[in-house]
């Protein structure tokens, strides 16, 4: 049963629905950050997960109430199970005494939509990937009443819908920043002098991981001392691990693993990529990186055209081109000047378009948009 404090009443209570129990990428951090910097004198919070796990002891951990429901996976959603959970959502919104929904994956907005069709708190469905949902993303625009989108991208996906509001990822600029990296080079093996390329995220094929190694193996060749750290986890680490070797880069590359705060990892790089082969919607590693004055390499896919500004705080390149990377990247290791200068213009873009505190204004405004229009709810025109 919820142990929320009674004492906030003066404040609209936001039930957030998490569709993850684990940490798996930068869309749980994002969540945490929008849970950190909430306007607790307006918005009191309340996280629904799908059962104990990273996820719940994070919230947990910032002292918020946790709620558990077990969620029916999308692919194999049975009639009963959709209603028993819908039943079950609308009942613990009620005893949560909850003003908004606030939904994190397409499974659980449809969900929460359902379970207020017929009336209740509005829905919000915050939208983090730029590959479309079909004929769910057709469900969700009618039975959710705004689409938080990460991205213009993301945005792409819902076109010509009035309830689409873009709100950008966002990064503390004071924890991610040029001198957050101080030692790490030295605990991962880097000699001082060598340039440090990196890729930071999960460890899977569509992420494009391969191409990396195969642009980093050309460059080793003008550039022997080169040093390329990956940090995250994923079930492609085995793959990746033997392509470098047959690739004779063993001794040049640094498995870091998973970290839950990879500002120093991304303080220590001279040089970030992100060869995403599939649209990203704002991939927090480019930002976080930018707020810590680093140059970025990044397919010209989804949101990453939206925050690189190519050839001013790096460059863009073609999904699957090592060629291309590896040109792009020889530029930037011949040119300190070249690698400062778009750092430092990184960095100031970062906190002009990316920080944190334009985020939390972004999510508050949604919320304020939509909880004076609680009682009409269901067929009132988009604003």
């Amino acid at each position: 049963m919820w142990t929320g404090n009674e004492e906030k009443t003066r404040v609209s209570r936001i039930l957030y629905v998490s569709g993850f129990t684990d940490v798996v990428g930068g869309g749980q951090r994002s969540f945490f950050l929008i849970l950190k910097n909430l306007d607790r004198a307006r918005f009191w919070p309340v996280v629904l997960c799908p059962a104990e796990g990273e996820v719940s002891r994070a919230v947990s951990d910032m002292g918020i109430a946790t709620v558990f429901l077990p969620q029916p996976a999308l692919k194999t959603w049975r009639v009963w199970e959709i209603f028993s959970y819908a039943a079950s959502l609308r009942r613990i919104t009620e005893e949560t005494r909850a003003s908004l929904v606030h939904c994190d994956t397409l499974g659980s907005a449809l969900l929460a939509g359902l379970a207020h069709a017929a009336g209740g708190a509005p829905v919000v469905f915050h939208a983090r990937v730029s590959e479309s949902g079909g004929l769910k993303d057709r469900l969700v625009r009618l039975l959710c009443d705004r689409i938080i989108c990460v991205s213009r991208s993301v945005a792409a996906r819902f076109s010509g819908s009035g309830r689409v509001r873009v709100v950008y990822n966002g990064v503390d600029t004071t924890e991610y920043r040029p001198s957050a990296g101080s030692g790490l080079r030295e605990k991962l093996g880097v000699p001082t002098e060598a340039p440090l390329l990196g890729y930071c995220g999960q460890l899977v094929e569509a992420k494009g991981i391969e191409t990396l190694l195969e642009a980093f193996a050309a460059l080793r060749k003008d550039f022997p001392e080169a040093r390329l750290a990956i940090a995250g986890r994923g079930a492609f680490e085995g793959t990746l691990r033997d392509r470098a070797r047959a690739l004779g880069l063993t001794g040049a590359i640094i498995f870091a693993g998973f970290m839950d705060n990879t500002a120093p990892f991304l303080a220590a790089l001279d040089i970030l990529v992100l060869p995403s082969l599939w649209p990203e919607g704002l991939a927090r590693s480019i930002i976080e990186a930018m707020a810590c004055g680093k140059p970025v390499l990044a397919t010209a896919v989804g949101g990453n055209t939206e925050a690189v500004a190519d050839g001013e705080t790096g460059f863009l390149f073609p999904p699957g081109d090592a060629g291309a990377l590896s040109g792009r990247g020889a530029i930037l290791l011949k040119d300190e000047a070249l690698r400062r200068g778009m750092g430092e213009k990184a960095r100031l873009l970062a906190v002009e378009k990316f920080s944190v505190r334009r985020t939390a204004e972004g999510i508050h405004a949604v919320y304020e948009e939509m909880l004076p229009a609680q009682p009409a709810r269901r067929g009132a025109p988009a604003r």
